[in-house]
């Protein structure tokens, strides 16, 4: 395997040029199916940015896209766009407008205080306006590298992670307990890579849990050739498809008055 530069690694480089190369973009039929469900396309807010994973087709559907990312070297790496205002700010305390049509947050609601954000989310919606959280969990290679992965999480990456990657089901019960947000649909939307051992590797270093990791570590680079190595030899071919679907949770402001 060809070794993951050091210098992108969490621990000696810069953790943003790292998500941006290995973290893959959402399958469009995951925006087919939450453009389906929303009315207007004037505005769109997407909470939890990263370096911009979501605001390409968000980009292209609405007039003004406003991106919310905490991490000024995660938004420097934002792409620039017409109709796209970056703000480096947090869901809980970002400046919001009145009439939004759509907000997104893309592997992001579990960093945030959840109950805060939809109270604050709800009156500043249009008629028609809809929150998708969307949430990617771990890739799935197959039978014959899943063990490898399995024994990676067991051994070394679950002690890292924050207690709300570990409930599939948090950001559908949080919007289902709000009082201004209606029971939420949840959809999974499959979606399937082919990515290299090393690609693969890289992504479990873009996660908090494998970046928290890496940092207990003298030599990332090295555990990170390693692991891609064993990935390989497990899977048998190099690249191999990876199975990453998303879950979809789709809701609206009980003063909407529609269904999701």
């Amino acid at each position: 395997m060809s070794a993951i530069p050091v210098s992108t690694t969490p621990r000696f480089g810069d953790q943003a040029a790292l998500y941006d190369q290995y973290r893959p973009y959402y399958p469009t039929a995951l925006f087919d199916h939450i453009l389906g469900k929303v009315t207007g396309r004037r505005l769109a807010v997407d909470l939890g940015s990263g370096t911009g994973r979501t605001l390409r087709p968000l980009t292209t559907i609405f007039d003004t896209v406003i991106a919310i990312e905490p991490d000024a070297d995660m938004a420097a790496h934002i792409a620039p766009s017409p109709g796209l205002r970056v703000q480096t700010n947090t869901a809980e305390t970002a400046t919001l407008p009145a009439g939004i049509d759509l907000v997104c947050c893309g592997t992001s609601f579990h960093w945030m205080d959840g109950d805060a954000v939809l109270s604050r989310l709800a009156p500043l919606m249009a008629p028609g306006g809809a929150l998708a959280i969307l949430t990617y969990y771990r890739p799935d290679p197959g039978p014959a590298a899943k063990g490898v992965v399995e024994q990676e999480f067991a051994e070394r990456w679950n002690a890292h992670k924050n207690d709300g990657q570990h409930r599939h089901s948090a950001p559908q019960r949080t919007v289902g307990d709000h009082p201004d947000w209606q029971t939420p649909e949840r959809v999974m939307i499959p979606a399937t890579y082919e990515l290299s051992a090393d690609a693969y590797a890289g992504f479990f270093a873009t996660t908090s849990y494998g970046a928290a990791y890496l940092k207990t570590l003298d030599d990332p680079a090295d555990y990170l050739c390693d692991l891609a190595g064993r990935l390989a030899a497990a899977a048998g071919a190099d690249p191999m498809p990876v199975s990453l679907p998303v879950e979809l949770v789709l809701s609206r402001p009980v003063r909407a008055g529609a269904s999701a």
